[in-house]
């Protein structure tokens, strides 16, 4: 029996070190597997960062390029609509006296000619000032010139100068003034821009319609806001023409730039310029039973909020349009 129990003991003890030659050779080659994984994987991970410093260096110099190139165009934007700017209202201070001396002389048929000369040059002026000022936003070199401004005289003034527009077409222009409104503290140039190109893209778009200005105040955030809605009943837009409304030189589609001109920056320039005085612009519509847009800027800007200007329509350059 003893014989028998060593031998048994014997084989038992002959498998347990085979077991554990076979389990320490296995966990040999596992580590070894396990290292030269490791080593490639440094590898790949010191190769990943060099192909990522090598595109960030890329990606660094294409966006110096990018800015450059963006530098470049708004100061040659700048330069060249001053430039044309200059002769453009000799142009039109010419226009104006040669229409009332052949207004003064009765020939008439002169002056019809005279008017459309007279109105292609102020036309003109109106795109060559869109694009100083886009490039002026484009460049945040827009700066702000603040005052109170009563909003009884900007409203008179603003339908002196769109009532003429809006007859065109045949629209009724109304205005909307709460009685406690005004007054606020804000640049009165941008205001009255930012109003001017919402309204006559109203009635611009509107025939035989109403385009309406609301203003009233209110108070949200800590301080006083202003309200401006400038709402028509005109052909209205729809989803996709909402979204890229306020590109610059972006008409809700082809049809519309054909029909009605324009280069589509009045409204990229409106978003600009209530952006640099503190504000928002939204805008509803419907296909046909026209647009809303809704303004809010606030009643006083402070030297904080003026101090915050950046330069705009920089997302449309890093975004895809």
């Amino acid at each position: 029996m003893s014989e028998l129990e060593d031998g048994l003991r014997l084989r038992q003890l002959q498998r347990e070190r085979s077991a554990r030659k076979a389990a320490e050779t296995l966990l040999e080659s596992k580590s070894l597997e396990l290292y030269l994984a490791n080593q490639q994987l440094l590898q790949l991970n010191a190769s990943l960062e060099q192909r990522v410093r090598e595109r960030t260096q890329e990606l660094v110099a294409a966006r110096d390029q990018a800015l450059e190139a963006s530098r470049i165009k708004s100061q040659f934007l700048a330069t060249v609509s001053h430039e044309l700017r200059t002769p453009l209202h000799a142009v039109i201070s010419y226009s104006e006296m040669l229409l009332e001396d052949l207004q003064d002389v009765g020939l008439e048929r002169l002056m019809q000619d005279q008017r459309k000369i007279h109105g292609a040059a102020q036309h003109l002026q109106t795109l060559i000032n869109e694009l100083l000022d886009f490039s002026k936003l484009e460049a945040a070199r827009m700066e702000l010139d603040n005052e109170t401004i009563e909003l009884d005289e900007l409203v008179a003034n603003l339908l002196d100068t769109l009532s003429p527009l809006a007859e065109q077409n045949g629209n009724r222009l109304e205005v909307r003034l709460a009685e406690d409104a005004g007054p606020l503290y804000s640049d009165r140039l941008k205001l009255s821009q930012c109003l001017y190109n919402l309204l006559s893209n109203a009635c611009k778009f509107t025939e035989h319609g109403l385009v309406c200005l609301e203003i009233h105040r209110e108070r949200g955030a800590g301080q006083d806001w202003l309200s401006f809605t400038v709402s028509d009943s005109g052909i209205g837009m729809d989803e996709a023409q909402l979204g890229r409304l306020f590109q610059p030189f972006s008409q809700g589609d082809s049809s519309i730039t054909r029909k009605y001109g324009g280069t589509g920056l009045g409204l990229a320039i409106s978003r600009g310029l209530c952006e640099l005085l503190g504000g928002t612009i939204a805008v509803s519509s419907t296909p046909g039973q026209g647009s809303c847009f809704l303004m809010r800027i606030p009643a006083e800007l402070t030297t904080t909020q003026a101090a915050q200007q950046t330069p705009l329509f920089q997302e449309d350059h890093d975004a895809p349009a």
